[in-house]
Order: structure tokens, then C-alpha cells, then sequence
């Protein structure tokens, strides 16, 4: 009788860190693309609702990933982390309020991108279309 071990097929955490960010950046494009066409209060509210799921998700293992490996930016990490969270939930609550949102999607969006190079720089993620 044969016991194979059976290999766990699931993938690295910095794995999902790599696909979460690179899924943000396909739905920040699109949306971008959108907004440039035309105001979408609805569109806008659901862009930040699948924008937030993608953004938590992402944090939470990216600072799995950095607590395992005993990193020392991980404080100020999380604590960026956290800012950028704090301000989509504040987005999504003007949304719901039906007010113009656009601009601070922007803002945001700038913010992420600019928290996701400091990343990339510092090795702390890998860059979207490097292998993890």
C-alpha cells in the first residue's frame, strides 16, 4: 500500500499578495478608463466596493508576509495600510451620502499606486509581474 504525501496546491502568501495587487491595478485602470467618459455615481460605489474587498485582502496578507519575516518597516507599513483603508471607507460613505466623488477616487487611486511603489522599492511586494 502506497501513502503519497500529498503537496498542498495553494499558493505562497506573496503569491496572493502579487495577484491582489495586480487585480487592484486591472480595476483602478478600468474604472480610470470609465470616469473619463462619463460621472457614475453607481458605477463609482460599486468600483469602491470590489476596490475595498481586493484592498483588505491584500493588506492582510502582505502583512502576514511581513510579520513572518520579521521585517522592520512593518509598523510604519501597517499603519500606511491602515491610512489608505481609513480613507476608502470615508469615499464610501460619501458615495452613499450621493456625493461627487470622483476626484477623491483619483486621490486615492494615486495614493495606492504611489503606497504600492514605496513597497515594490523596498522589497516588502513583489512588482506586479515579477514571479513570487
Amino acid at each position: 500500500m502506497s501513502h503519497a504525501i500529498q503537496r498542498s496546491e495553494s499558493p505562497s502568501v506573496p503569491a496572493v499578495v502579487h495577484a491582489g495587487a495586480e487585480a487592484m491595478s486591472l480595476e483602478a485602470a478600468a474604472w480610470l478608463a470609465a470616469a473619463s467618459r462619463s460621472a457614475d455615481g453607481c458605477r463609482d460605489r460599486v468600483f469602491l466596493a470590489r476596490f475595498a474587498v481586493h484592498l483588505v485582502h491584500q493588506f492582510r496578507c502582505e502583512e502576514r508576509v511581513l510579520r513572518s519575516g520579521a521585517r522592520q518597516p512593518f509598523a510604519r507599513r501597517c499603519e500606511d495600510n491602515r491610512r489608505l483603508a481609513r480613507r476608502l471607507r470615508e469615499l464610501m460613505a460619501e458615495a452613499e451620502l450621493g456625493s461627487e466623488i470622483e476626484g477623491g477616487i483619483r486621490d486615492f487611486l494615486r495614493a495606492w499606486q504611489s503606497h504600492q511603489r514605496r513597497a515594490t522599492a523596498r522589497r516588502l511586494i513583489p512588482r506586479i509581474g515579477e514571479v513570487a
